[in-house]
């Protein structure tokens, strides 16, 4: 399927990410900080590319997994390049960032990989955008019901304190653990759906972190993001 804003992914796919002070290119600064391999780093840097095409497309929140956010900050450390080139000429838009977490975003991390996949027409790649921020949910799941298990035992044998203090504990896990169990499922469900139209508005990212609104390249108003990250 065709593309919503061809012309802004044309302008994100030449952008050059910036050298440092000593000619360090993008990707190895990233190996440097990171500790990445070169082959690694060329993924997050070309999931970085999409994520900033879904945040500038102004629709909705756009929320980064953990990896991607990790190269938003390298790209916001070049704060003259990233503010006063890339968001006004590239972006054409300001992309701000908050911290946060991916999990206190969950509805709108699931859009943002409903929205990837509709873009691309491709799942997002479980490496950067799955693995890292949801299997630590899904384990989460499943020790939820092991917990819960252990407290039914627990008030079988009379000791209805550790049953009542296991129960909580277990159902903390179980309903932290839910969304990521369900994810997959709900990017395939709207897989087809239709995207939504282009509008003139302001970006927003969301990230490993909290969020953010961003000030469109015009007069309009707009949109939310979040960005994560420490």
């Amino acid at each position: 399927m065709p593309l919503t804003d061809p012309n802004l992914w044309a302008h994100l796919q030449v952008y050059d990410f910036p050298a440092d002070s000593g000619g360090v290119p993008f990707q190895e600064q990233l190996i440097r900080e990171t500790g990445w391999s070169a082959a690694r780093s060329r993924v997050a840097v070309r999931e970085y590319r999409r994520f900033l095409y879904l945040a500038g497309l102004g629709t909705g929140r756009t929320v980064p997994s953990k990896i991607v956010d990790a190269v938003w900050h390298q790209h916001l450390g070049h704060t003259r390049e990233y503010w006063e080139r890339f968001c006004p000429d590239v972006l054409r838009a300001a992309l701000h960032h908050k911290p946060g977490s991916p999990a206190g975003h969950g509805d709108d991390y699931a859009r943002t990989l409903r929205r990837y996949a509709a873009e691309f027409d491709s799942r997002p790649t479980y490496d950067v955008w799955i693995r890292p921020d949801i299997r630590a949910r899904r384990w989460a799941y499943v020790a939820g019901i092991c917990l819960l298990a252990v407290a039914t035992l627990a008030a079988l044998a009379g000791g209805a304190f550790a049953a009542l203090m296991l129960a909580g504990a277990g159902g903390a896990l179980v309903y932290r653990g839910r969304q990521a169990l369900t994810l997959d499922l709900r990017i395939d469900i709207d897989w087809d759906a239709p995207r939504p139209k282009r509008r003139r508005s302001a970006a927003g990212g969301c990230g490993s972190g909290g969020c953010g609104g961003g000030l469109s390249s015009g007069a309009d108003s707009g949109g939310g993001g979040c960005g994560g990250g420490d």
